[in-house]
């Protein structure tokens, strides 16, 4: 009687981008609910319209990177000597390339009183492991940057929102909705802990 929920999801992805035997990831992912106003001792409550929990889990995966075989060593061609044709190494090679893994989950509880307020509040934390970069190696190489998966990194906050329905009536409603937003987003591993200074940004643990 939709008074109980829950779904489960399963993904299998592969991608070129990485070397066989790390080119296959597999996400996981399910949320559940429960309608405790459907509940026989809310059911007929005159004060609760509507009292939802909510849950989930879910992980996916990230491939984005700027070729479609990044992880072997690339050439660029154009550099020739005179008549004789040229080459230069313009990216490394990476077997160990893999997929980024992001992992969500968050809590939620869904409330209406008396069919003229409702609202929900939710907390969620999604971390990020595995993180594609490219990484640099320093002025003085040709070539100065490697892919790597290299760190950690989570995002973490509450999201609150009230819906109030100042008029509602038969021909006119006017409703007011307020939302409010925390989050907090922290690198928490880098390779050896190092910066990474990209351009005009700087990237650190903490």
């Amino acid at each position: 009687n939709q008074k109980y929920l829950f779904e489960a999801n399963f993904r299998a992805d592969a991608s070129s981008r990485f070397k066989e035997g790390n080119r296959w990831g597999y996400f996981p992912g399910f949320s559940a609910g429960w309608r405790v106003s459907d509940e026989e001792f809310l059911k007929n409550s005159e004060v609760i319209s509507n009292l939802k929990l909510r849950a989930s889990y879910g992980t996916v995966g990230n491939d984005a990177l700027d070729t479609y075989f990044e992880y072997q060593a690339l050439y660029s061609l154009g550099y020739n000597n005179a008549g004789e044709p040229g080459a230069i190494a313009s990216k490394l090679t990476n077997p160990k390339l893999t997929w980024e893994v992001n992992k969500t989950a968050n809590i939620g509880l869904e409330f209406g009183f008396l069919n003229r307020i409702s609202g929900t509040v939710e907390y969620f934390d999604r971390g990020s492991s595995d993180l594609l970069f490219d990484v640099p190696l320093g002025l003085s190489s040709i070539i100065t940057t490697i892919t790597q998966n290299v760190g950690s990194m989570s995002n973490r906050g509450v999201e609150a929102q009230l819906n109030v329905d100042v008029v509602k009536k038969k021909d006119f409603v006017w409703d007011v909705q307020l939302n409010i937003t925390s989050l907090k987003n922290i690198i928490t591993k880098l390779p050896s802990g190092l910066p990474i200074t990209s351009g005009t940004k700087r990237l650190e643990e903490g």
